[in-house]
């Protein structure tokens, strides 16, 4: 039965949990216990009653069977006797009524082994608390001793967490200052650094320039030669610039020669595109011809298309009709 009383309730909290989910607290457990104790004591004075009455029915029936095997026509006389006094059908309405009493005797009897068995339940439930408490008393404490530690610790870590935070602002505040000079510091190197580049860029093209200025001095003086055609590179680029200068004349009289000849080159252009049609036409009817073997049509005979000659300078150029 304890161990009935176990599956059904658990204690947590100062709370009892029963089968169906609900929780109460002790008080109220122990004030339903206090009621189902006094309706135990009710259930046995009545049980006693209900015994004795069971007890005196039992004795009233078998007066009732000694009559009857006296009187086997007794029902029959209860039945005239009850018409005569007026209350026909007393005995079945008695009958009934005792076996309803049977019947709600029996009810009473499996309530009162319920309100039993849930009196020991309580029992067993009682005790259980108990040895539970007992058990749970050294777990408990040991429970509020690790509670206060981790309170404390929780108070250290608030501290820490707090001393960490103020120190971790104040460092990441002197690391923006440095990390913001430390960015003008490096613009202020890389600007430094392209103006030296900038610098002796013009420096060595300076010294570059010098060299060829004093080696063009040396040239020109006759100290040294610089080509054997060619003093100094002044004399090279004059030459070269009087080299471009002809070759500009040849180029632009060749314009004004090909302007002027304009009309006589595009027709002679349009000769040669009809004597490129001509022979395109020439290779088609061969190509017709040795297709179907008969030679009858010759398209080599161009004679007769022949209807000019044009002269072009010193050549001659045949034109078609």
């Amino acid at each position: 039965m304890a161990e009935t009383a176990n599956d059904i309730f658990t204690a947590k909290d100062g709370t009892i949990k029963g089968p169906d989910g609900t929780s109460i607290t002790r008080q109220e457990f122990k004030e339903y216990a206090s009621k189902v104790h006094e309706k135990e004591i009710r259930f046995n004075e009545a049980k006693i009653k209900l015994s004795n009455l069971q007890a005196e029915n039992m004795v009233l029936q078998r007066t009732e069977q000694i009559l009857k095997l006296r009187h086997k026509n007794i029902d029959e006389f209860l039945k005239n006797q009850e018409e005569k006094a007026g209350i026909a059908g007393y005995r079945q309405t008695q009958s009934s009524l005792e076996s309803a009493s049977g019947q709600r005797a029996e009810i009473d009897e499996i309530k009162g082994q319920t309100l039993e068995e849930i009196s020991g339940i309580v029992k067993n439930i009682a005790q259980s608390l108990d040895e539970k408490k007992v058990k749970l008393k050294p777990m408990i404490d040991n429970l509020k001793e690790k509670r206060r530690k981790a309170q404390e610790l929780r108070q250290r870590h608030e501290e820490k967490k707090n001393r960490y935070d103020n120190l971790t602002q104040r460092l990441s505040s002197d690391r923006q200052l440095v990390e913001s000079e430390c960015r003008e510091l490096k613009d202020e190197w890389l600007r430094q650094e392209r103006m030296y580049h900038n610098l002796h860029a013009l420096y060595e093209i300076s010294q570059v320039n010098l060299d060829k200025v004093r080696q063009e001095d040396d040239w020109r003086s006759g100290r040294e030669t610089f080509l054997p055609e060619f003093g100094s590179i002044k004399d090279l680029y004059e030459n070269k610039l009087m080299q471009q200068e002809s070759l500009a004349l040849q180029l632009r009289k060749q314009q004004r020669h090909i302007k002027e000849n304009e009309t006589t080159n595009a027709k002679q252009r349009a000769m040669f595109a009809d004597l490129q049609n001509l022979l395109q036409l020439v290779s088609k009817c061969r190509h017709d011809e040795y297709a179907t073997k008969s030679p009858k049509n010759d398209c080599t005979d161009l004679s007769g298309m022949i209807s000019n000659t044009v002269k072009i300078g010193n050549d001659q150029v045949l034109t078609f009709d």
